[in-house]
């Protein structure tokens, strides 16, 4: 398990795009990264808000 906000953003990220392919590290250390990449570009990053994406964040990232 990777922690509730992981997987509350992958919900959100598969209502959204049901096809998406999300992967997490679940190996020690983890750095408490997230980021979205979307037709290899990175459109989100934890590291840069200092937070995980809402809903509607997730959704204006990824129909852009």
């Amino acid at each position: 398990k990777l922690g509730p906000e992981f997987d509350r953003v992958s919900k959100d990220i598969k209502e959204i795009f049901p096809h998406a392919i999300i992967n997490g590290n679940k190996n020690e250390p983890r750095t408490g990264a997230f980021e979205i990449t979307a037709n290899n570009k990175l459109i989100y990053s934890k590291f840069q808000t200092n937070n995980f994406p809402t809903k509607d964040e997730i959704r204006a990232l990824l129909n852009d």
